[in-house]
């Protein structure tokens, strides 16, 4: 809901500024550097990616789930929720499925993403976690109006839920009864016609009596069967991997079931069990997003706006050890890069573009508050700054973020100097490679024509996992000692979550330090070419910029230390914030790392 109104704000005020023409402009900040490239997700902070393709907890895409099928859909979105996390039994995830906290979450970030609610697999109401985790859910989402949960009776329940000497069918009776009395009663259950649905999976291995089952329970619910109608109410469709025709069958063989019996089509990532303690080597690549993309694809071969399909269903929210999970983005191993061109700025993108759904090219006078300038399409690649009328001179750091489509990972540019030097701090390398359970280092100095007077003291933020950083001296001064060895430790020890390689792809951002070169063209960058009186301030600008310093020797004596989190650094590319404080003036840059 935050993520919602965030955007919503953003989307508003780029609309006003529009209509406006942005006659001198001012740069008045919405948002952060850390925000836009944070974790906004309901994945637990410090969960790294992994071997089996599940991207590390990062910035995801919360354009709604809806908008990746066919124009004019009005088909109803859930998500399957895996309960079980926290235990012994399974991966650690870094939360607790019955952490109330950790639902409310997962709640409020599948509502961000356009979801109308979940489906939750259950062991019966003798999992204590899983059970806990379905109320806890149900309880939450009525305080969503709108948000529907129901309930996956699971096959496990046969060996982990069974009453002692019951058959199949009197554990079904049972198992269904208490979820009557339980569940139904919620207002945020899921309901069609007045009736509860009630999901099943895997109950085709038992001789179940469904004639005695549907004669005994209470509540009368509508049973959703995967794959087959088979008799029952409806059909829900899963990930089938080994089988890449399965949506075209299910699809084409439900047509006819639409007018009188319950549809739910999915969506999936790929699939990937190799970390599951139950592992079978089953694997379907997630082709860097673009199994996402054409399992909705395929849905508008068969639905259209006057064809709907009813329900929809995403395989799988959170479902980590067979790696469907969406929770932490889908990763599309895109990168963007961009650069400053006389009065415009400009972008260029590596990997699958059809990923992304719009670009936001952001401005900042700090390097970590940001401002909005626009929103463009896809297939866009620049922004002209000279209708923007920027006052000159001043200190300008602009990003060009890559919205991905619903669900698929954000990506950033590094912060580029528009319209000579900004940020008041200079840093080099711009890009530093270490293999894992090694160091680096950088040098940060102060520009010295920059804003700073006294004392700066110095941190960095949005490391890796088990990475830390120190700085010596951790306090630099204009004149004097202005310049400082940024240190950046990584781990190769294993902690917390089971790994076989550490994976994670975020996009490589690129140096500002080359903007330098630029001071000799700085003479094009006239914004507004008929005021003689900006002419003259930019004189002045340019006369400064002369007698920038490329780098201060650095000296190296004690310093301040800070850290991320414990455990083993994975292998990615991170975007490393330099930030610089004196008194109540804080300026940030960027620095990007490259663990291996």
């Amino acid at each position: 809901m935050e993520g919602n109104l965030r955007l919503s704000a953003i989307l508003f005020f780029l609309a006003l500024t529009s209509s406006l023409g942005f006659a001198n402009t001012a740069v008045i900040p919405s948002t952060t550097l850390a925000i836009e490239t944070g974790n906004n997700t309901s994945a637990a902070m410090a969960f790294t990616a992994q071997s089996n393709g599940n991207a590390g907890a990062g910035n995801v895409s919360k354009m709604p789930m809806r908008s990746l099928l066919y124009p004019g859909a009005t088909t109803k979105m859930y998500a399957g929720i895996q309960p079980w996390f926290g235990g012994t039994n399974h991966m650690n995830v870094g939360y607790d499925s019955a952490d109330p906290v950790q639902i409310q979450k997962q709640v409020a970030d599948m509502i961000s993403r356009g979801l109308d609610g979940a489906i939750i697999d259950w062991y019966g109401f003798r999992q204590t976690r899983e059970n806990t985790s379905a109320s806890l859910m149900l309880h939450d989402a009525e305080l969503h109006p709108g948000f529907e949960v129901a309930v996956m009776l699971d096959g496990g329940v046969m060996q982990w839920g069974a009453c002692s000497g019951c058959s199949p069918t009197e554990v079904v009776i049972e198992q269904l009864n208490y979820a009557a009395q339980t569940f139904y009663s919620s207002p945020a259950y899921m309901l069609r016609n007045g009736r509860p649905l009630m999901f099943e999976f895997g109950l085709e291995d038992y001789a179940i009596d469904w004639s005695q089952v549907l004669a005994s329970v209470q509540g009368n619910p509508m049973i959703v069967w995967e794959h087959q109608t088979a008799g029952f109410d409806g059909r829900y469709s899963w990930v089938e991997p080994g089988n890449e025709g399965y949506l075209d069958w299910f699809y084409g063989d439900s047509l006819n079931d639409v007018a009188n019996k319950l549809v739910f089509g999915s969506a999936f990532k790929g699939f990937n069990d190799t970390l599951a303690a139950w592992s079978a080597n089953r694997i379907m690549s997630q082709s860097c997003g673009q199994e996402w993309l054409n399992t909705f694809a395929t849905v508008g071969s068969y639905y259209s706006a006057s064809a709907q399909l009813p329900n929809f269903q995403v395989a799988t929210w959170n479902d980590y050890e067979e790696g469907t999970e969406i929770e932490t983005g889908i990763d599309n191993c895109v990168s963007i890069s961009a650069a400053v061109s006389g009065t415009s700025v400009t972008w260029s993108v590596s990997g699958n573009e059809n990923t992304i759904d719009h670009y936001v090219v952001f401005i900042s006078t700090d390097g970590a508050n940001l401002m909005p300038l626009a929103q463009l399409a896809a297939g866009s690649y620049s922004l002209d700054l000279a209708s923007y009328d920027l006052v000159l001179p001043g200190h300008y750091t602009l990003y060009v973020k890559a919205v991905g489509k619903a669900s698929i990972r954000n990506q950033m540019s590094a912060g580029i100097c528009f319209p000579g030097y900004c940020n008041d701090l200079i840093v080099a390398p711009s890009a530093l490679t270490v293999s894992r359970g090694q160091s680096g280092s950088y040098t940060v100095a102060l520009d010295p024509g920059g804003s700073f007077t006294a004392a700066v003291s110095l941190a960095c933020s949005n490391l890796p996992a088990g990475a830390t950083c120190s700085f010596s001296p951790s306090v630099v001064t204009p004149g004097s000692t202005s310049a400082s060895t940024l240190s950046i430790s990584t781990t190769s020890t294993m902690g917390g979550l089971r790994r076989d390689k550490q994976r994670s792809r975020q996009a490589p951002l690129y140096a500002f330090w080359s903007a330098f070169a630029g001071l000799g063209a700085a003479g094009m960058i006239i914004l507004n070419p008929r005021s003689k009186k900006r002419n003259r301030k930019l004189k002045t600008y340019l006369a400064l910029g002369i007698f920038i310093a490329i780098l201060l020797p650095h000296t190296a004596c004690g310093g301040g230390a800070s850290s991320r989190s414990a455990g083993a650094t994975p292998s990615g590319t991170y975007t490393i914030i330099i930030t610089g404080t004196s008194g109540s003036m804080q300026r940030a840059t960027t620095a990007v790392l490259n663990v291996q």
